[in-house]
């Protein structure tokens, strides 16, 4: 029997079939899906193999000394409910959840209210505190909510692509075909990216700024298009405020200042913002290379301002789009797994926190903003997190300075890791708890166009594991929850009613619509909003906000003599993320089995240094050794290593954060490179 599922791995959203027969998973291309079209990239194909994979966790285990043993499920949880209760007792803030971009928004859900209805804590963050939470942070306070606009494949109707920091040939394929088919038709694309990529090879202008300086790049775009007379004033007048301030401040961005500052010929940045003000319509993808920096959030606030100059967005062809990474990272942001938000973008508040503990009837939940990921786990070697509870993550590869996280858990308290795959933070863990795969469990999920998607289990869960609803739902109850969920379809319901965003999507329309429906969605319609701000905004006055982006670049992140060269991490198409699943996946794995660092040949001459030889990569925090590849995908004076290894974060430091959401600063890390 063919089981409707969707791929773990990226935002994208495929949808694909599996088939469970005698002991082994097959999977099958969905043609008919709008997002994967009948296509799987290569992790989306090979993504059976976890299920029966040896590094799967079989049965419960508790820490004993320096070793593990198997235990009942029954008495790991009850050991874990005793350490929480304990903690609670003094102050619930001594107690942390990492939740997932994994897992369902039915458990993303349930861990959230657990953290705050149950334990009174807002101490529940996830990856996004690594990604996108610039791109929730600077929509939300330029257009009112955090996500991308238009669909998928709306980008045919564009008439120019502005893609900036964002590789979809390796991160999401399937937004790349629908980019080769606008290509076909006539689309003209700017990317803005230090590195050259296969997707950048779609360009009809390619600007290469230096990593930390979009701001400055955007900056003096937008007041080309204002000083040459390209502004949409109609539309700025009756649907924005602040434009007149915004414009004072634009005053020293220059074409010559931004030439200086970022290195692109400024003759480049005159086509460049010429095409996207004039050639519309026009949308605007990005990726993490605009997000992960000190100043993401205000990137993304210079990209949502060409918007609104020029009237690109509302319409077919337009937008902002923020490409997000994991399969459910748009959904656990949507649920409110953040600290400084409830479900929905309500701030975390007074007021908003009577809301909520109404819906959940319940005393009160917390008013207060918790900590963010780094922040739990920096809290946790110190003594001030008594239990950190890691659902899906693994910090010690994916975190900035990543062998100062493994310290500081070594030096926890007490830390539970609830995961398919014994992970290196599992490997640390007081108790690891055994998940299931997406392919064991049912639930819904919600891709980077807002597409709010069911799937259905192909199989029981192997060896001992339990759905991480299952597993959240006992936990709440020796915590002393009040509500025995004895289906998933029961949360997605209560979504519907609690989570504005998600009104009307229950669990019947999600069933009964095999391809989702797109939040916002009008249940007495039944019609979603693919399209937002076709009428009003999503702000209190219904008018988006200009607001000036901040030139931010700490004087520890600019290269000097010493340390020469900019460092920037880029995505691989066969890996994801810290790379726990796909690593393991030999297909997969041969692919890429080590990491490289990518230098300009120009710079690699001036060192002495050949292409494959073995070089040293060493910032103010750390070095590592690895091959060298020489090739002019990078521009001069920038080096770049693949994301997925443990090598990268080595060198990323700790402590350089976007100051409005707390993101690392992963890109444009000063670095010196020697053999």
């Amino acid at each position: 029997m063919k089981v409707r599922t969707i791929c773990p791995f990226c935002g994208s959203g495929c949808g694909m079939y599996a088939i469970a027969e005698e002991g082994k998973i097959r999977i099958e291309r969905r043609r008919e899906h709008p997002v994967a079209e009948g296509v799987l990239c290569p992790k989306g194909t090979f993504s059976r193999k976890i299920v029966y994979h040896e590094k799967r966790v079989k049965k419960p285990l508790i820490r004993r000394g320096s070793k593990f043993e198997e235990t009942t499920r029954k008495e790991a949880l009850k050991i874990v409910a005793e350490r929480i209760k304990e903690a609670m007792k003094d102050d619930p803030t001594r107690v942390g959840f990492f939740a997932s971009a994994k897992i369902t928004n039915e458990e993303n859900y349930l861990i959230q209210k657990l953290a705050r209805a149950v334990v009174k804590t807002n101490n529940v963050d996830h990856c996004v505190r690594l990604c996108h939470a610039p791109s929730a942070a600077g929509l939300i306070m330029t257009v009112g909510s955090g996500a991308m606009t238009n669909p998928i494949g709306d980008v045919v109707n564009a008439k120019t692509v502005l893609v900036a920091g964002y590789n979809p040939f390796n991160t999401h394929p399937a937004v790349f075909r629908r980019m080769m088919k606008a290509k076909r038709n006539g689309t003209k694309f700017i990317f803005i990216d230090p590195m050259k990529s296969k997707s950048s090879r779609l360009a009809d202008i390619h600007l290469q700024p230096y990593p930390g300086t979009d701001v400055v790049l955007l900056n003096a775009m937008a007041k080309l298009i204002i000083d040459q007379g390209r502004v949409d004033e109609e539309f700025v007048k009756s649907r924005t405020v602040g434009y007149e301030e915004y414009v004072k401040g634009l005053e020293k961005y220059t074409l010559d200042y931004a030439e200086k500052v970022t290195g692109v010929p400024k003759d480049l940045i005159y086509k460049a913002t010429e095409l996207y003000a004039t050639n519309k319509p026009s949308v605007i993808y990005r990726g993490m290379g605009i997000t992960q920096h000190v100043s993401g959030t205000q990137n993304v606030i210079a990209l949502a301002m060409l918007a609104l100059l020029t009237g690109n967005i509302g319409k077919p062809g337009t937008g902002l789009c923020p490409a997000r990474g994991q399969s459910n990272v748009q959904g656990a942001c949507d649920m409110g797994c953040m600290p400084n938000m409830f479900p929905g973008y309500k701030k975390v508040n007074e007021e908003n926190a009577k809301y909520y503990a109404e819906k959940r009837g319940v005393d009160y939940v917390p008013s207060e903003p918790g900590l963010v990921t780094r922040e739990m786990i920096d809290a946790a070697s110190e003594g001030k997190i008594d239990v950190l509870y890691i659902v899906g993550e693994n910090p010690v590869i994916s975190e900035p300075n990543n062998l100062s996280v493994r310290e500081k858990l070594e030096k926890a308290p007490f830390v539970v890791v609830q995961d398919i795959l014994m992970t290196e933070t599992a490997e640390l863990a007081d108790v690891v708890l055994p998940a299931a795969t997406r392919l064991e469990k049912e639930g819904s999920m919600t891709n980077t166009e807002r597409r709010v998607q069911y799937f259905f289990k192909a199989l029981d869960p192997l060896y001992e594991a339990k759905s991480d609803f299952h597993i959240i739902v006992e936990l709440a109850k020796l915590l002393g929850a009040d509500r025995n969920y004895t289906t998933v379809g029961q949360v997605t319901d209560e979504i519907a009613n609690v989570v504005p965003i998600y009104r009307g999507i229950t669990y019947d329309v999600l069933t009964k619509n095999e391809f989702g429906v797109a939040r916002p969605y009008d249940p007495e319609t039944g019609k979603s909003e693919t399209i937002l701000y076709a009428e009003r905004f999503k702000t209190p006055d219904g008018k988006a906000r200009f607001i000036l982006p901040k030139e931010i670049l700490p004087e520890d992140l600019i290269p000097n003599d010493e340390y020469p060269f900019l460092l920037i991490s880029f995505r691989l198409l066969e890996h994801r993320n810290s790379g726990a699943m796909t690593h393991i996946i030999p297909e997969l794995h041969r692919l890429s089995p080590e990491p490289r660092l990518v230098m300009n040949p120009k710079d690699a001459e001036k060192l002495g240094l050949k292409d494959g030889q073995m070089v040293t990569v060493e910032s103010r925090r750390g070095k590592v050794k690895l091959k060298l590849k020489v090739a002019d995908e990078v521009r001069e004076g920038v080096v770049a290593m693949p994301y997925h290894f443990a090598e990268t974060n080595v060198v990323v430091p700790h402590g350089f954060f976007d100051e409005v959401v707390k993101m690392p600063n992963f890109k444009g890390v000063p670095v010196k490179v020697y053999a």
